[in-house]
């Protein structure tokens, strides 16, 4: 191997000289590649801080667009929240008017019969005979003629014609409590407690007496109105209906405006209702509710009973969110009914667009949300 100390002077100075030629050489290429990489480098430094900062700015409109996204959406749903609770309050407001008009007219209809000469002529018939059953019998089914028609004409379930005695001298719907008295024998019935509102009474008002059990009714809930019948400004006798549910509940019941989660129902003052549920009959009609005791207390029932009207978002009887619309009703002396009007907020805050879709539904949709939130003030 050819070695250094071997080669001649010359040899050594030339090979030193091209090393020292190459040096520089070496030197600006190590410099111009350092100097390449930083250029590469700035370069790509340069363009990724570009691209963030495009990309910040997309985030930042996007989240701006949102931010007003939002701003409409709460508009909106407090518009939807204004229109729900404005339609529930027109719906039950519509009820409680026909409700009033209808139990008014029930009144007026039994003022108006006592002051009919074949009522006070019935009553002193059928009370002279009833002592005497065989000429009183067939009295009965004369007087159907005139009595009969007024189930079908105001929809009562029952006519009656009672003495001053208390007798139940007719009936048109012939149950057991025909000839029965009514402190005697039904002294425990609703029947009796208008009874006697009417006896003692000085005045000829109308006197109702509120649901309760009733046993010639199959012990049916059932509510009566007594009035007292004059002539010759002498009391000779009294006249009675029998008050019937289906009526009440036709109104109640009544679905525009309600959608597929709303109900309108009555609650007395014993927190068991008046008319029959629409969501939860079997537990929550008139019969279940005072078979099984099944009382309402929620908010809206208490806060009507005290003689207060509302709208709000509460939970129901059966726990679920609704806004519920509330008013109370003055049936008669001392009797309150409380008149609530509900609809699940899910339905109500969410309507159905004119594709069928759900509202917030369609907005996700939109606008790529994940999920939407509507939450009650309360939290």
């Amino acid at each position: 191997m050819l070695s250094v100390k071997t080669l001649n002077l010359k040899t050594k100075f030339t090979f030193l000289f091209v090393m020292i030629g190459l040096l520089p050489i070496i030197f600006i290429s190590y410099i111009s590649t350092q100097n390449s990489t930083n250029d590469i480098q700035e370069k790509v430094f340069n363009q990724l801080n570009a691209i963030n900062q495009i990309k910040k700015q997309t985030i930042e409109h996007y989240f701006h667009e949102r931010e007003s996204d939002m701003g409409v959406l709460v508009n909106i749903a407090d518009t939807l929240r204004s229109q729900a609770f404005q339609k529930l309050s027109a719906v039950q407001d519509i009820k409680k008017s026909q409700l009033t008009d209808y139990l008014h007219n029930n009144y007026s209809q039994l003022n108006l019969l006592a002051s009919q000469e074949h009522v006070t002529h019935a009553i002193e018939e059928m009370n002279t005979t009833f002592q005497h059953v065989q000429a009183w019998q067939p009295l009965l089914d004369a007087h159907d003629k005139e009595f009969k028609q007024l189930l079908t004409y105001f929809g009562w379930y029952d006519f009656f014609l009672i003495n001053l005695e208390g007798d139940i001298i007719y009936s048109v719907t012939r149950e057991s409590d025909l000839r029965q008295n009514l402190e005697n024998d039904l002294s425990q019935s609703s029947f009796t407690q208008a009874f006697q509102k009417a006896r003692i009474s000085r005045d000829s008002e109308i006197h109702l007496a509120d649901f309760l059990p009733y046993g010639p009714s199959n012990n049916a809930p059932a509510a009566f109105a007594v009035k007292s019948v004059e002539k010759n400004n002498k009391r000779i006798g009294y006249i009675a209906y029998q008050q019937p549910l289906e009526h009440i509940n036709e109104i109640l019941g009544h679905r525009t405006g309600m959608g597929e989660t709303g109900e309108s129902y009555l609650v007395g003052q014993d927190h068991l209702m008046r008319s029959d549920s629409f969501l939860n009959p079997s537990q929550y009609s008139v019969k279940a509710s005072f078979k099984e005791q099944n009382k309402v207390t929620t908010t809206a029932v208490l806060s009507a009973l005290k003689g207060n009207k509302n709208t709000a978002v509460i939970l129901d009887y059966n726990n679920n969110p609704v806004i519920s619309s509330w008013d109370y009703i003055e049936v008669g002396e001392g009797i309150r009914w409380a008149i609530i009007s509900e609809i699940d907020v899910t339905e109500a805050f969410n309507p159905k667009t004119s594709d069928g879709i759900d509202f917030y539904q369609s907005y996700i949709e939109k606008y790529g949300y994940y999920d939407l939130f509507l939450i009650n003030p309360d939290g």
